[in-house]
């Protein structure tokens, strides 16, 4: 993203004024009044759209005294300020001349100009104008300004020039705002983000029911356009968290928590219900019932201790990976560390091959009820590696065995992700699938009960990774970016920016949902599919975040939170 940096521009127009006067005296000597200079003349032409005014009229000076042997000279015209002429020398027969006006100040919005400086005698000739102010560069949206107005003069002397008129201002912005279409190069305002090269938004990113905004902030959106939008805080500032780079949404399936890792480097866990921590879910070395909801806390690795070096944190489970290519997970470890024996723990542990070394490599990661899998970068090309239950041949290994450590899944070329589902029917181990994305098309394996694997059959369990088809069984759906798994369904995000599904409440084939422009899902279940459980949740390339519905739009909250 590129932020736009705005500035204002000054403009000058300065008009000058000249007359001339010529006295006589004759023999014997007369007792002559000096005449006057006579003010400027008309006012420039006022500045376009968002220009400032220009001087105003200046006052001329009186005419000089009788009662001196010589009557001084007329003042000169006014400059703007509201500056009064200068006087007639009382010794002279000459008029005074025009005092200079006044340039402009720079420009606000519909500001007005600085006015002239007050006049300076001069011997001999007539006054001038004030010369006119000129526009400054105006603010969008503005009036027009006007030019220099003319001073009033003395009599008899000659007339000045007219002040000249105010440069035009600029007109109002049409890209880079929020909700407005994005400038050149996909630039837009400071703290928002151009999605799809379409639009301006200060929403950048979705994870179920969280909006991640540009300027790192993290919002828990609600399920109708009239609910209240919740800011997770810090629980020792009690300001907004910031840095968000992803999220973890535990509030479906009643763990009731939710964590990020921030651009820090570090790792954050909330509750989202007050029992958010029965298991240790906040990773923060504690276990309790009672406690503050949407308050984070840091994860910890031991008593002050905290969890550094995070680049993301994991879907479907309270885990983080690291810059160094490990996994850490807390709270329930019953099948993440413990193959099935139960196992509670309020610090973050890292995943390993053998109980002691660490599962290197890892670049994402992703977990179910009861089956755990990572994408891991071997040096030549990326594998997926899954444990935990295996009643349904997830772990790809032919048999039904669970695995305690990781196992090489067979039979993919060099995947770029890999997701696992779980379902509510039964709620047993042998419901959680498995899928990836492998080029750009995606492969399923594990349970079909209720059509996750999108193979287009109901064969069942799927034992191999299998390319997931479209209507007829036949073709593979491709162009597949990224994958999103929910309660017994999988959706795709598409090159297109449009959402293709399979599984339970759809087909047994990938199928489009009716839906276009679509930066990111964050959940998968429920448009039109409530018995699945969970929200189907998007966020579009209008900035738009949608809960359930495409016409339930939520405008995410920009600006401050306080």
């Amino acid at each position: 993203m590129s932020t736009r940096k705005l500035g204002l521009q000054c403009v000058s127009a300065v008009g000058l004024a000249a007359a001339f006067y010529t006295g006589c005296v004759s023999s014997p000597p007369a007792r002559p009044t000096g005449a006057a200079g006579h003010g400027g003349a008309a006012a420039g032409s006022g500045g376009a759209s968002g220009s400032k005014n220009g001087g105003k009229n200046g006052n001329g000076a009186q005419a000089g005294s009788e009662s001196s042997i010589n009557g001084g000279s007329g003042g000169s015209g006014g400059s703007g300020d509201n500056g009064n002429g200068g006087e007639g020398d009382r010794d002279g027969e000459d008029a005074g001349g025009a005092g200079a006006g006044g340039i402009e100040d720079v420009g606000g919005a519909a500001g007005s100009a600085e006015d002239g400086g007050a006049g300076m005698t001069n011997r001999g000739s007539g006054g001038s104008s004030a010369k006119g102010g000129a526009s400054g560069k105006g603010g969008s949206g503005a009036s027009a300004g006007h030019g220099g107005s003319s001073s009033s003069g003395g009599s008899s002397g000659a007339g000045g020039r007219s002040g000249s008129g105010g440069g035009s201002g600029t007109g109002g912005d049409t890209c880079g705002g929020s909700g407005q279409a994005c400038c050149s190069s996909n630039s837009c305002d400071a703290d928002l983000t151009c999605l799809l090269g379409a639009s301006c938004s200060c929403a950048k990113d979705v994870f179920g029911t969280y909006i991640v905004r540009a300027d790192g902030v993290v919002l828990q959106e609600p399920t109708t356009p009239a609910g209240t939008q919740t800011p997770v805080l810090d629980a020792n500032t009690a300001q907004p968290l910031t840095g968000i780079i992803s999220v973890y949404d535990g509030g479906d399936g009643g763990v009731g928590v939710g964590c990020a890792a921030r651009d820090d480097g570090t790792a954050w866990c909330w509750r989202t219900s007050t029992n958010g921590n029965k298991a240790g879910q906040l990773g923060n070395g504690t276990t309790d019932t009672n406690g503050a909801t949407f308050r984070a806390t840091q994860v910890l690795t031991a008593a002050n201790t905290p969890l550094t070096s995070v680049k993301a944190i994991g879907q479907g489970a309270p885990c983080a990976v690291t810059t160094d290519g490990k996994i850490y997970c807390w709270g329930d470890l019953t099948f993440l560390v413990n193959n099935g024996t139960s196992l509670i723990s309020g610090y973050a542990q890292p995943i390993t091959t053998d109980g002691a070394t660490p599962l290197g490599g890892v670049q994402q990661f992703s977990a179910g009820a009861a089956v755990a899998c990572a994408l891991v970068h071997n040096g030549a090309a990326n594998e997926v590696w899954c444990w935990g239950a295996n009643a349904a041949k997830q772990l790809g290994t032919g048999d039904t065995t669970s695995r305690k450590y990781p196992t090489k899944i067979l039979g993919l070329t060099n995947p770029s992700q890999v997701v696992v589902t779980h379902s509510w029917q039964g709620g047993g181990s042998d419901q959680d699938g498995v899928c990836a994305v492998d080029g750009d098309n995606a492969l399923c394996w594990g349970p079909n009960y209720e059509a996750q694997a999108g193979t287009g059959d109901s064969t069942n369990p799927v034992t191999v990774p299998t390319l997931v088809k479209l209507q007829g069984g036949v073709t593979p759906l491709s162009g597949v970016t990224r994958l999103y798994p929910g309660h017994g369904r999988v959706c795709a995000l598409h090159t297109g920016n449009t959402v293709w599904c399979w599984g339970s409440g759809l087909q047994n084939y990938a199928d489009t949902i009716g839906l276009t422009n679509v930066v990111n899902v964050g959940f998968p279940g429920g448009a039109n599919y409530t018995d699945v459980g969970e929200p189907f949740t998007y966020l579009s390339s209008a900035g738009i975040y949608y809960y359930n519905s495409s016409t339930n739009a939520i405008v995410p909250k920009c600006g401050s939170l306080q």
